[in-house]
C-alpha cells in the first residue's frame, strides 16, 4: 500500500531540470492534496496560486474548480497513465488552525478553525463527508445554527458520486465554483453556505457541459420580514444552472452559462427549469416567468504560449428585451445589472531562478446585480441563500489590483499586491422600495434612483498594498502572513473627506495530516 501511494512521488525524481523539478513537485504537492480536502481550508493560498500559475487543471475545460479526478495531473507529470476508476481506498484527514486577524474595528482578534475530512472511494462510487468547526461563525450574523454556544460547526460537505467514463453524477452537500477563477465565481461561487443539490458532467474532447439543481430549505427570503409580510414560510425556492465550454485545441476555452432562482408555494418545482438541456433565455423571454435569470459567458485564452493567458467572465442578471415604447410595469423597467472579472496572466516571464508570477485583474460588479424588487424578492427570486449571495460576496463595487507572486524550493511562497477599490453604498440584500414598504407594491414604479456607479453620496474608497509569505513543512504544518496597507475613504460609506489609515495583520498558523489511507480491495 505504501509503495502505491508513494508511486507518483517517485515518478518526479526521473531526471529533469531544476526549474521543472521544482515546478512539478509544488504542483504534486499542491493537487494531489487538493483531489481529496475541500479547498477552503489551510491550503486554500498555495491553491490559488497554483491555479493561477496554470498548473492546476480540475476539470478538462479548467473552468470547474472542485473536480476530483487528477490522474491527468499525474499522467502529466510521470508519462503513466493511473486512473481513478481502478483506485478504492478510505482515507481521512484532520487539521487545526488557529490564529489572529487584527483590524480597528475588530473586537477578537484570535479565531480557530478545525476540520475533519472522511472520504471513500470505491471503484467508481465516491462518498466524502466534511466538518467544519470555526469561531469566527460567532460574529457571522447569517450563520444558519446557534451562535450562542461554546463552538459553531457544520457539514460543509456531504455527498456521493458516481464516476463514469466522460462525466460524473454527484448528489448531495457542495461547495462549488463555476468559472475561469478558481478564488470566485460570479455565477457560482463557494462564498455561499453549502446546500444540497444534483450535480452531473458530460465531457468529450472538445466540449464539457455541467448541469446542477438545488432544492433550498423552506424559506422564502430573508427580507419577509423588513417587507412586512406576514404569510409565513411557505415558499419553496430552488436553483438551477448549466454550462457549455468549449475547447478549440490548447489555446483557447470559451463557454456560455445560464442560471435561475425562482420559488414555488406547491412543492413541485417548474419542471421545464429541471430539464438540463432546455435554454432558460428562450423560456424567460417567451413568457417572462417568474425568475431571476443570470445569462453569461466566459473564456481563457492562451496566446500560443503557457505564460500568458487572459480569463474573464461576464454576467448579466435578469436578461430580458423590453418593448421600449411600453412604460408600464412590466416592461422596460429593469436597470443594469451586470459584472466582468478579467484578468491576465504572465507566468515565469522574468529571469529569475525561482516560479514567478505577475497578475493584473479587474473586478466590477453593478448595484443591482444578484438582487431583484421587493415584489420578487417575497418570491424568492433573490441571487442569494441564507444572506449569502450565491456568486461574488458584493455587488456595487469596482477593483483594479496588480500583483507579483514567487514560489521557493521548500515550498515556501511570497506575493506582493497592490490594488484600488470603490464601494457603493449598496449590497445585496438592498432594497429597491424602500419608502413603500407598507403599501401595495403592485403598480408602482421602482425607485432606482442611483444613475451614478458606485451608487450614493460616499463612495468608499481604498487604497491597498499588502504583502503575504506562506511556508510548508511536509504535511504536517505550515504557517502564513498577510500585512495589508490600507488607507480608506468614507470606510463604511460613512463621510470622511480625507484618507485614513486602516492596517489589517492576518497571520494563522496548521497542522494538518492527510497520509491516513486504507487500501480497500476491488
Amino acid at each position: 500500500m505504501l509503495k502505491s501511494y508513494l508511486k507518483p512521488y517517485l515518478y518526479c525524481l526521473r531526471p529533469i531540470t531544476p526549474t521543472k523539478s521544482l515546478s512539478l513537485f509544488f504542483i504534486l504537492f499542491t493537487s494531489l492534496h487538493c483531489f481529496a480536502v475541500p479547498i477552503e481550508n489551510w491550503r486554500l493560498p498555495l491553491f490559488q496560486l497554483s491555479a493561477d500559475m496554470g498548473w492546476v487543471e480540475t476539470s478538462p475545460s479548467g473552468m470547474f474548480w472542485k473536480h476530483h479526478s487528477y490522474s491527468e495531473l499525474i499522467s502529466m507529470i510521470s508519462e503513466h497513465e493511473i486512473t481513478d476508476d481502478l483506485t478504492s481506498y478510505w482515507r481521512v484527514e484532520p487539521a487545526l488552525t488557529g490564529g489572529f486577524l487584527f483590524k480597528e474595528d475588530h473586537d477578537d482578534n484570535s479565531f480557530y478553525n478545525a476540520k475533519f475530512v472522511n472520504d471513500i472511494r470505491f471503484r467508481r462510487l465516491f462518498f466524502r463527508q466534511a466538518l467544519d468547526v470555526d469561531s469566527r461563525y460567532l460574529e457571522d450574523q447569517y450563520f444558519p445554527a446557534h451562535r450562542g454556544r461554546n463552538a459553531q460547526g457544520r457539514i460543509e460537505e456531504a455527498y456521493m458520486q458516481y464516476n463514469y467514463n466522460h462525466g460524473f453524477l454527484r448528489l448531495g452537500r457542495m461547495n462549488r465554483n463555476w468559472g475561469p477563477f478558481a478564488e470566485k465565481s460570479m455565477l457560482l461561487s463557494s462564498h455561499p453556505y453549502t446546500y444540497d443539490a444534483l450535480e452531473w458532467q458530460l465531457f468529450a474532447s472538445f466540449f464539457e457541459f455541467r448541469k446542477l439543481f438545488a432544492a433550498f430549505p423552506l424559506k422564502r427570503s430573508e427580507w419577509d420580514t423588513q417587507l412586512g409580510d406576514q404569510r409565513g414560510d411557505t415558499m419553496n425556492r430552488y436553483f438551477a444552472a448549466h454550462a457549455l465550454n468549449f475547447m478549440l485545441a490548447d489555446w483557447i476555452t470559451f463557454g456560455f452559462f445560464e442560471s435561475v432562482i425562482f420559488g414555488r408555494e406547491s412543492g413541485i418545482p417548474d419542471l421545464s427549469y429541471v430539464n438540463p438541456v432546455s435554454v432558460y433565455s428562450v423560456i424567460n423571454l417567451n413568457r417572462e416567468s417568474e425568475v431571476n435569470l443570470m445569462v453569461g459567458f466566459h473564456w481563457a485564452i492562451r496566446a500560443f504560449t503557457d505564460k500568458i493567458e487572459w480569463r474573464g467572465q461576464v454576467a448579466i442578471d435578469d436578461f430580458q428585451i423590453d418593448n421600449a415604447e411600453d412604460t408600464g410595469r412590466e416592461q422596460n423597467n429593469e436597470p443594469n445589472h451586470w459584472g466582468i472579472s478579467s484578468a491576465l496572466y504572465f507566468r515565469n516571464l522574468l529571469p529569475l531562478n525561482l516560479s514567478n508570477l505577475i497578475k493584473a485583474q479587474y473586478k466590477k460588479s453593478s448595484q443591482w446585480l444578484y438582487t431583484v424588487d421587493d415584489r420578487n424578492t417575497l418570491r424568492g427570486e433573490r441571487y442569494s441563500y441564507l444572506g449569502r449571495s450565491l456568486g461574488l460576496p458584493e455587488n456595487d463595487f469596482d477593483r483594479t489590483s496588480l500583483k507579483f507572486a514567487v514560489i521557493g524550493e521548500n515550498l515556501w511562497t511570497a506575493s506582493i499586491e497592490t490594488a484600488y477599490e470603490r464601494k457603493g453604498e449598496r449590497n445585496i440584500l438592498s432594497q429597491w422600495m424602500d419608502s413603500h414598504m407598507d403599501e401595495d407594491l403592485r403598480g408602482l414604479p421602482f425607485n432606482y434612483t442611483d444613475k451614478s456607479f458606485p451608487s450614493g453620496d460616499h463612495v468608499q474608497r481604498t487604497i491597498e498594498l499588502s504583502t503575504e509569505i506562506s511556508g510548508f513543512f511536509r504535511n504536517l504544518a505550515n504557517g502564513r502572513l498577510k500585512f495589508s496597507n490600507r488607507w480608506i475613504q468614507n470606510k463604511n460609506n460613512k463621510r470622511n473627506s480625507s484618507y485614513v489609515y486602516d492596517p489589517l495583520l492576518h497571520f494563522e498558523l496548521s497542522f494538518h495530516y492527510g497520509n491516513w489511507t486504507l487500501s480497500l480491495p476491488d
